[in-house]
């Protein structure tokens, strides 16, 4: 995990080169829809395991706290066992 950990800055730095211009971010290659498609979004479900479960859960505070977007993470073995909440709940 201590390589992963070591590489996150230069993993975050090629993600976003290209997709972030004047402060906004470019989300031209999801198709002309995008914005309005992503303001839709109700539920974010995350399954993941091991270092990815961890990243799920960071990631989960993102989507709550800045998005506003409620999100469950769900360790990928346990998930077929687990209840899918659905956006109203």
């Amino acid at each position: 995990m201590q390589k992963e950990i070591f590489e996150q800055p230069n993993a975050i730095k090629n993600t976003l080169t290209g997709r972030i211009s004047h402060g906004e971010v470019d989300l031209s290659e999801l198709g002309p829809n995008a914005n309005e498609m992503l303001a839709q979004v109700e539920h974010i479900q995350i399954v993941a395991c091991g270092t990815s479960y961890n990243s799920g859960m960071v990631s989960r505070y993102w989507f709550e706290a800045l998005a506003g977007v409620p999100c469950d993470v769900e360790i990928a073995s346990e998930f077929p066992l687990s209840q899918v909440r659905s956006a109203s709940q």
